[in-house]
């Protein structure tokens, strides 16, 4: 009896680092895609937060001291409906080019992920947003968009939405990689999951949402490094 125990679990553990190793693969080029999660990490974590700017695994796994592992398996393709993604206000981080942000905007939505935040990252993730004085934590719905459910999360709202600078090109790369990641945990074995540089994005004022500025990688001589 004790050694059948002890196989399952070894069965077990084989199996969830098989899990773990396709979602790395998936994340670095991998074409097998599975669009996996990992359930019970989910569950261990309460707030979900909405990932569709710089914030890709990579990013979030530098600024939490983690892995982009990690980061995968704890978050969800999602969808926010009725907003558009938009660009204003001044980086610091970027020569004083705009980041992006989210507006409402009826009929449009925002494709990206969301991550279920561990107790002690929201304060870092606020810090790092500069709530209060540059973003806002809002809450919204979020269209789960593997189980085609509505789910409870946040979303970070820019403040300034009357001042824009062209994003940098650098700065759009981590965005595309944020809209890959929504395609990996979806299992799609497309091109804007293999290949981020093939997602194209509309570059949008925040206060004018309903106009094209320009459009990345397309316009690149509006985009500095």
């Amino acid at each position: 009896g004790g050694v059948i125990v002890w196989m399952t679990v070894v069965i077990f553990l084989i199996q969830e680092l098989s899990t773990s190793t396709r979602l790395s693969g998936n994340f670095l080029g991998d074409t097998h895609l599975t669009g996996q999660f990992n359930i019970s990490k989910m569950e261990e974590t309460k707030t979900l937060v909405l990932s569709y700017g710089r914030n890709n695994p990579e990013g979030l796994a530098l600024l939490f001291k983690t892995t982009p592992d990690d980061v995968i398996s704890r978050s969800i393709p999602v969808i926010l409906h009725d907003y558009i993604r938009a660009y204003c206000g001044n980086s610091k981080y970027w020569d004083g080019r705009s980041p992006a942000t989210v507006v409402k905007h009826e009929g449009s939505q925002v494709v990206g992920f969301a991550v279920y935040l561990k107790e002690n990252e929201i304060p870092i993730v606020d810090e790092f947003e500069a709530v209060g004085v540059k973003y806002e934590r809002v809450p919204v719905q979020l269209l789960n968009t593997k189980t085609n459910q509505y789910v409870s999360g946040y979303v970070y709202e820019h403040k300034q939405p009357e001042i824009f600078e062209h994003p940098a090109e650098e700065y759009l790369k981590m965005i595309q990689k944020t809209i890959q990641t929504h395609h990996i945990l979806m299992g799609q074995n497309s091109s804007e999951s293999q290949n981020p540089t093939e997602i194209s994005l509309d570059i949008r004022k925040a206060s004018d949402p309903s106009s094209i500025v320009s459009v990345y990688p397309r316009d690149r001589q509006f985009f500095g490094p």
